[in-house]
């Protein structure tokens, strides 16, 4: 019997009807914010927990630097927005997009992403360490060097991404697609690795994983 292959279309976010334009200091001083615009706000090295934001775009936000940990997203958009050294850790997202975002060095370990698509995101040396992850797309998503260790994927998708030296120990990638995403240099586990098994990849990338993991691989 076929294997049925899991869903990895995200739904989208839920950001029908009027939403109103609000200032940076709106977010800051709010606990839950719903039903509002940030245009081009500065939230960088802004400091909240827990905060609570639901049907939201920020279009060409700054929050380069920010602490929003334990933060829960829903039905947000972030359009062209700068996320870099920002600490979210513990954050959960659902149907929440990232369009065209900055999230080099983001810190967003421990995260639960649930419907979730990040479109050709610039997330070198992002630490995405222990992440919780159903129906995630990553789409010509730049991921050098970033760590997506110990994480759980159920329907994550990558398409056409630079996992260039990326961390993958510890996370299982049963039914997970990499065959036209760029791995030179991506860290696994050993080759009895459970991580592995199941993986998708074309020939001469099973040949170049093959040799990071210390075996010689000889031509006939």
């Amino acid at each position: 019997m076929k294997r049925k292959e899991p869903n990895t279309t995200p739904a989208p976010p839920r950001l029908d009807g009027s939403l109103s334009e609000a200032g940076a200091q709106y977010l800051v001083a709010e606990e839950e914010v719903e039903g509002s615009s940030f245009t081009a706000a500065d939230f960088a090295g802004a400091e909240r927990e827990h905060l609570f934001v639901q049907r939201t775009l920020f279009s060409g936000c700054q929050f380069a630097g920010s602490r929003l940990r334990r933060a829960h997203f829903a039905d947000v958009l972030f359009r062209r927005c700068d996320l870099s050294n920002a600490d979210w850790q513990g954050c959960s997202f659902l149907r929440v997009a990232f369009e065209e975002c900055k999230l080099l060095g983001a810190d967003l370990q421990a995260a639960t992403w649930h419907d979730v698509l990040l479109l050709r995101p610039a997330a070198s040396f992002a630490n995405l360490f222990g992440g919780r992850m159903r129906r995630v797309a990553f789409e010509r998503a730049v991921l050098r060097s970033a760590s997506l260790a110990e994480c759980r994927f159920e329907g994550v998708r990558f398409t056409e991404c630079d996992l260039t030296g990326a961390e993958l120990r510890g996370t299982r990638l049963d039914g997970v697609s990499l065959a036209d995403s760029r791995l030179d240099g991506v860290q696994v586990g050993a080759v009895v690795s459970p991580e592995l098994r199941g993986l998708r990849v074309t020939a001469a990338q099973a040949a170049a994983l093959a040799r990071l993991m210390g075996l010689v691989v000889e031509e006939p």
